[in-house]
């Protein structure tokens, strides 16, 4: 299961690389992230970024623009944001 730990601060943002690349259509995928601190956006691309959707953490996401390559995204929104954990499942 991909993972990512680190710190993410505001105006940053944290982006992974392909995730699944090549495997079949990515349909959906569920992103959950544990942080603390300020808000944070958590995104969802199945394109290889070049579009992003947004998603609600812990709820699985039907993607509007499929794709070939699944990659996460998050963005700290105001002040800082400690992310503990990213998972990503439930996806194709």
């Amino acid at each position: 299961m991909p993972a990512f730990h680190g710190i993410v601060h505001l105006p940053k943002k944290a982006t992974s690389l392909s995730i699944d690349f090549n495997n079949g259509t990515i349909t959906q995928g569920k992103m959950t992230v544990t942080y603390s601190g300020g808000p944070i956006g958590t995104y969802l691309s199945a394109d290889g970024g070049t579009n992003w959707e947004e998603v609600t953490s812990g709820v699985l996401h039907f993607f509007t623009v499929t794709g070939t390559d699944l990659r996460w995204r998050i963005t700290a929104r105001a002040g800082t944001a400690t992310v503990t954990k990213v998972e990503i499942k439930q996806y194709h």
